[in-house]
C-alpha cells in the first residue's frame, strides 16, 4: 500500500489549502492546525472548542489559547502543545466564522464537528480523509494525501528548516531518526544527494 506523503513545496501547500478553504473552512482549520501542531489525527479530531481556548475568552471576544494539554490517544502520555501564530489565527477566524460558540453545546461543542447530528459529533477519521483527498486533487497535487500528511508536513517542514532531525524524532515520539527520516518522506537518494553536493 503506497502511504501518503507530506506536503513539501511552499506553493503547493498554498495551493492545497486555498481549495481546502475554498470547499470549507472547518477543513481549512484542521490542515492548517495539524500542519502547525505535529498531532495524530486521532488526537485532533477529539478536540472541543474549550479546548483550544483562552480562559479570558468569550463569544463576544474569541481568544485562542498559547497551548493546549492533551493526553495522545495512541501514546496515551500527556503533553503540553505550544499553538504558533498561523494554528492561532487559523481556529480563531474557523472559531469566529463557523459560529460554532453560538451551537447549543457552545465551548463544549466537538472543534471539528460533522455535518451530520447537528454538530455534537467530530468529523469522522474517514470523512477528513476524504476532505484532504478531495482539496489535494483539486490542487493539483499527484501523490496521495491523507490525514497523516498533517504530521508529515510539520515534520518535513522542521526538518526543511534545518531542524536537528532527533529534535523532530523526538516531537513526533519515532523510536530512531531513520524512523522519522522515512516518516516525512526523506529516501536515502535524497540524503546521499546532499553528501554528494557538500564538496567541503
Amino acid at each position: 500500500m503506497q502511504k501518503v506523503q507530506p506536503l513539501r513545496e511552499k506553493g503547493e501547500v498554498e495551493r492545497f489549502k486555498n481549495a481546502l478553504r475554498r470547499r470549507n473552512i472547518r477543513d481549512w482549520a484542521m490542515f492548517t492546525f495539524g500542519a502547525n501542531t505535529g498531532l495524530r489525527a486521532s488526537d485532533i479530531l477529539k478536540l472541543r472548542v474549550e479546548d483550544v481556548l483562552d480562559p479570558a475568552s468569550v463569544p463576544s471576544r474569541v481568544k485562542i489559547a498559547d497551548s493546549i494539554e492533551i493526553t495522545e490517544k495512541k501514546t496515551k502520555k500527556n503533553r503540553d502543545i505550544p499553538l504558533n501564530k498561523a494554528a492561532k489565527d487559523a481556529i480563531k477566524e474557523y472559531v469566529i466564522k463557523s459560529g460554532i460558540m453560538a451551537s447549543p453545546e457552545g465551548a463544549g461543542s466537538p472543534l471539528f464537528p460533522s455535518r451530520k447530528g447537528g454538530g455534537s459529533r467530530s468529523i469522522t477519521r474517514s470523512a477528513a480523509w476524504r476532505a484532504l483527498h478531495d482539496a489535494a486533487r483539486e490542487a493539483g497535487i499527484r501523490y496521495r494525501v491523507g490525514t497523516h500528511t498533517m504530521r508529515k508536513t510539520f515534520g518535513y517542514a522542521l526538518y526543511a528548516a534545518g531542524t536537528d532531525i532527533t529534535r523532530i524524532q523526538f516531537m513526533l515520539n519515532h523510536s530512531s531518526p531513520e524512523v522519522t527520516l522515512a516518516y516525512i518522506g526523506i529516501t536515502k537518494d535524497e540524503t546521499d544527494n546532499l553528501i554528494k553536493s557538500l564538496n567541503i
